[in-house]
């Protein structure tokens, strides 16, 4: 099932480490949006972005062009601080099609390679030649320790490569599925590796650098597109998984142990007659949570778990900290928020979850275009008021003016009468309205252009322009 023509409003939507901002992208800007109020709390409104990536919680985002205006190339990477107002680019010779970063490193995957940068100067240091991955599939571990990337392997059969993007070394590779992988991520420790293949049926969990299988984890029987998979932050416990699909169901599964050991005697005895390539068969391990139109079929989404917020007064200000309460968080492609908070039950409490809220985060173009026509309207209600002034004020230019207006629409000159409303045409301003005796007034400052979120401790440098990479 597709999206209806001009119905996808949200051409990206990442969420940054702990699951508190949300970047988003639409064919006007990119903007950031705090999870826990749903507020924007930045905007850049210069055209059409494609992938927009949150460093943490600072102020550095890596954003890349949609192609639609000259200065916004795909092929461009730029990397923006939204409290300096500063930004320095690297170019590349195709199409950038994801993104990744974290303290200490920025990785950027194009179809046939990946190329490895120093995070403080944007130096390339190394490229990873890959299979083709026109769709730029590839998991990034947030944490600079345990600095992970995962790519697809194999085009026929679902492999990995794990890659040290750290120590510039390739690790392992895990043969996860037996079709080709749709989706991954890695845990916020960058310990799990979370994988889907296409046939979406089965998620499986690795533990990285070993490659062994800790978890195989069943979303049904019936064959669909897994569209994101997210590990829940650290503070959630116990640790949980989601995986949301083309079906609308958004599916949360519990990690234990990593571990865990078979209880059941038939699972026993099935584990030593079978291979381990059935194993699926004896390990019909189901999510603890299932909701079910979570988010409209067919619609492409992203989700995300993330901590229960509690209010806290930090000198006078109100702010905001994560408790051991998860809650799943729903962007869709066609700009709506979800958020629904998880109870995981204990005993005999069965788990459940409940709605919390369903709002808009990016305007519907029908509200749009209505917006347009008042202010159209309204425009011309002004230059109509300035004609009439100048009929009392000056005679002979308000005949200059009315004549040059009635031409402009159309309208026989000589006619002593104002123009009638036509909301199809473009009047040109005779005078600026927003001018009182020769002196401009005041217009307030757009929305969303200053910054509200500012660096953390960690010290980036002045972000030097880097050479372009080729």
């Amino acid at each position: 099932m597709g999206e209806p023509g001009g119905a996808r409003r949200v051409l990206h939507a990442a969420f940054n480490r702990d699951h508190s901002l949300v970047a988003i992208c639409t064919r006007e800007s990119f903007r950031i949006f705090e999870c826990y109020t749903g507020s924007c709390v930045y905007e850049h409104p210069e055209g059409a972005y494609a992938l927009a990536e949150i460093l943490n919680r600072t102020s550095l985002v890596a954003v890349v062009g949609a192609g639609e205006q000259p200065e916004l190339s795909p092929r461009r990477l730029n990397v923006y601080n939204t409290t300096l107002k500063r930004s320095s680019e690297v170019n590349f010779v195709s199409a950038i099609l994801a993104v990744g970063l974290n303290l200490k490193r920025l990785v950027v995957v194009l179809e046939r390679k990946a190329c490895i940068h120093e995070m403080s100067s944007l130096i390339q240091l190394q490229t990873v030649d890959t299979v083709p991955n026109p769709k730029g599939l590839c998991a990034f571990s947030p944490n600079e320790e345990n600095c992970y990337l995962a790519l697809p392997a194999r085009t026929d059969v679902g492999a990995v490569l794990i890659y040290d993007a750290l120590n510039l070394q390739a690790l392992c590779q895990i043969q996860a599925h037996q079709s080709p992988i749709a989706a991954m991520a890695i845990s916020a420790d960058g310990h799990l590796l979370a994988t889907a293949s296409c046939q979406g049926t089965i998620i499986r969990v690795h533990v990285i650098p070993r490659a062994t299988k800790a978890y195989t984890f069943r979303r049904g029987n019936v064959p669909t597109a897994i569209y994101s998979l997210s590990f829940g932050p650290p503070d959630v416990y116990p640790q949980l998984l989601a995986a949301n699909s083309a079906s609308g169901t958004v599916h949360i599964f519990k990690l234990g142990p990593t571990e865990r050991q078979r209880s059941h005697p038939a699972a026993n005895l099935l584990s030593v007659v079978l291979p381990n390539s059935m194993s699926d068969i004896y390990e019909p391990e189901r999510c603890c949570i299932t909701i079910h139109n979570g988010c409209p079929p067919g619609v492409v989404s992203y989700c995300a778990i993330a901590g229960s917020p509690i209010e806290t007064e930090e000198d006078g200000r109100s702010s905001f900290t994560r408790s051991s309460r998860p809650r799943v968080l729903i962007i869709t492609s066609t700009g709506y928020f979800y958020e629904y908070f998880l109870n995981l039950g204990s005993g005999r409490e069965p788990a459940s979850f409940t709605l919390e809220r369903e709002c808009a985060l990016v305007n519907n173009p029908s509200q749009q275009y209505l917006g347009t026509v008042v202010a159209v309207y309204r425009f011309m209600k002004c230059v109509q008021s300035n004609l009439a002034a100048e009929k009392t004020l000056n005679p002979a230019r308000s005949a200059s003016m009315h004549s040059d207006y009635m031409l402009l629409h159309g309208f026989p000159v000589g006619v002593p009468r104002d123009p009638p409303l036509d909301l199809n045409s473009t009047p040109q301003p005779v005078d600026n309205p927003m001018e009182v005796e020769g002196q401009e007034v005041d217009q307030p400052a757009l929305q969303g252009q200053q910054p509200i979120f500012t660096p953390d401790n960690t010290q980036l440098g002045d972000f030097p322009v880097a050479q372009p990479q080729v």
